[in-house]
């Protein structure tokens, strides 16, 4: 399940649901404004997951079904795009756009690699990183557009309007159309970076 830790009595309390104290919390992403993008997990397998929002104090629907097609305990992460709820999972992607789920599978061109990471860029372009790959959703169908070397851990499109990859390779900048890498010759600690921050005035931070 997950668990919140309190900075005052320094002890980690687990997350409970209060009108489902007994399901299980798991934590999918973030949400700026709404808070933490969780799944209700029930103990039986034949009982419906949910997907809800946390701020730390209340709870809010997301108001999507659950789509039955998508395995609830093996959901990897959620994100909220443009009032767009996309989840991944270790077979797929898929996304909520009013009541109706759109399911995309190894054959809609992701093939069995895993998703991790969804971000849009610029005006509505939809990035996914998957294994070591970038995608691009390109009318209904995934084109493959990039490959980092080894695996993707995470997408910042930064201000200034290019789009950073994090990678057990090394941090990969596009802009103006062209890749660049920077690795341990350009003084990170590690080939390896799990993510990278933008901070208030531009200046980034890389966690090895």
């Amino acid at each position: 399940g997950a668990f919140v830790f309190d900075k005052k009595n320094k002890v980690f309390a687990p997350i409970i649901h209060p009108s489902q104290p007994e399901k299980e919390v798991r934590i999918l992403g973030h949400q700026t404004s709404l808070g933490l993008i969780t799944s209700i997990i029930p103990s039986a397998k034949d009982q419906p997951a949910t997907l809800e929002f946390f701020d730390g104090l209340h709870w809010q629907s997301n108001g999507h079904p659950w789509p039955q097609i998508l395995p609830a305990r093996e959901l990897l992460w959620a994100t909220l795009l443009d009032q767009e709820m996309w989840i991944g999972w270790n077979q797929g992607v898929a996304y909520a756009s009013g009541k109706d789920w759109m399911v995309y599978q190894p054959e809609d061109g992701i093939g069995e690699e895993t998703p991790q990471k969804l971000t849009e860029i610029g005006t509505g372009q939809l990035w996914l990183a998957a294994g070591s790959h970038l995608y691009e959703l390109d009318r209904n169908q995934w084109e493959r557009f990039y490959d980092a070397g080894d695996k993707i851990h995470g997408i910042l499109p930064s201000r200034d309007g290019s789009v950073w990859l994090t990678t057990s390779s090394g941090i990969h900048r596009f802009s103006n159309e062209t890749w660049m890498r920077h690795d341990t010759r350009e003084g990170l600690p590690s080939n390896t970076v799990y993510r990278l921050l933008e901070q208030d005035h531009g200046r980034l931070t890389a966690a090895t």
